[in-house]
């Protein structure tokens, strides 16, 4: 079996069951997907991006649009797991370090955190290519005050 650098990516493996298979992507799958490479791209920490956003340095990286965009609800219901079981993503949480465990992520590099694999690559060009992915993106365009909003996406009647 011939893999992408011989590793078969196993989650993917048991989703595609034959030769024929559907991939489906709801919005909050979609949403997921826009919100982890917004993280990637980036790899602030959280406590960096805080530090950097008080002094002025920096955007704040807001991983939900602003109240009423339209967008908001896809990304308030994550579907990070959806991604996970469809071998588009994987999540790693990196426990050895500093010999601690524990839900405090705030000094983690979302690239110690995430990945996203060549399948979910695919999917991401794929949806470029049907302008969905600009939609989604462009509902995370960065904070730059705290006050700060995102226009509504408008689109024309079809």
């Amino acid at each position: 079996m011939t893999a992408v650098n011989g590793v078969v990516n196993e989650a993917l493996r048991a989703h595609v069951t034959s030769a024929k298979f559907v991939l489906t992507l709801g919005g909050t799958h979609i949403a997921a997907l826009v919100s982890v490479v917004a993280r990637l791209a980036d790899d602030r920490t959280t406590d960096e991006m805080l530090r950097d956003y008080r002094a002025g340095k920096g955007p704040l990286r807001d991983i939900d649009p602003p109240a009423g965009h339209p967008l908001r609800r896809a990304f308030r219901n994550p579907g990070m797991n959806g991604l996970i079981e469809r071998g588009l993503l994987i999540h790693t949480m990196p426990y050895a370090r500093n010999g601690r465990r524990g839900n405090d992520t705030n000094d983690w590099r979302p690239s110690e955190i995430w990945t996203i694999t060549p399948a979910g690559q695919a999917v991401i060009t794929l949806l470029r290519e049907a302008g969905i992915w600009q939609e989604y993106a462009g509902a995370l365009a960065p904070v730059e005050a705290p006050k700060a909003t995102v226009p509504m996406i408008a689109r024309k009647a079809s």
